[in-house]
């Protein structure tokens, strides 16, 4: 007895199609995953910690571009997330992050976790948590190009758990015999020109 051929639309692979509906974010053109928003700033994490003293490295961690267009993508993630409809979560729910609740009370940490059922809150906090520890991660690198001090280990950290490359940053400082932390104006490396510098200042 012959068997019945598929159709032609029977045998065509599925596909994933992002859901619709309220809350769900625009920029989510491919299925989701958990180190999707991580992809765009890790070339120029690599940067300062593979090469971090080459001409191209000073050329483009030097300038505040990068730091300007991650903070420019964040600002972009909340104004989309905004103006959609349930895009954003109650502010009720919002304030109970924040609300005083008791030193040892876990309800804020409750709070924190019923957050996240909203995918636009969670497209936010991410974007907001990375742009920040590459901020951090460029002020040490900025550091050990000043100072001569070995910074590759301390912006991986940095890269994958954020503050704690800051401490452990200050430590390696110390084991060279320089100050842990040295005011911000001496952040600002030799190979920018006097210009940038009283740019920076300013």
């Amino acid at each position: 007895v012959p068997r019945p051929r598929p159709s032609p639309s029977a045998r065509r692979p599925l596909r994933w199609r992002p859901p619709r509906g309220p809350g769900v974010p625009l920029l989510n053109p491919e299925p989701p995953s958990p180190t999707q928003p991580e992809k765009p700033p890790q070339p120029l994490w690599l940067l300062m910690i593979l090469i971090p003293n080459t001409k191209i490295t000073k050329q483009i961690m030097g300038s505040w571009a990068p730091i300007v267009f991650f903070s420019l993508v964040h600002l972009f993630i909340v104004i989309v997330s905004a103006s959609q409809t349930d895009g954003t979560a109650p502010i009720t729910e919002f304030n109970d992050v924040f609300a005083w609740q008791g030193l040892l009370s876990s309800e804020n940490q409750a709070a924190m976790v019923g957050m996240m059922r909203y995918p636009n809150f969670v497209s936010e906090e991410w974007s907001h948590v990375l742009t920040w520890d590459f901020f951090v991660g460029r002020l040490i690198w900025l550091d050990g190009i000043k100072r001569g001090v070995f910074t590759c280990h301390s912006v991986l950290l940095c890269n994958l758990i954020g503050p704690p490359g800051l401490l452990l940053h200050s430590l390696t400082c110390l084991l060279y015999g320089k100050a842990p932390l040295p005011p911000t104006i001496d952040l600002i490396p030799d190979f920018m020109d006097e210009e940038e510098k009283g740019e920076a200042q300013g």
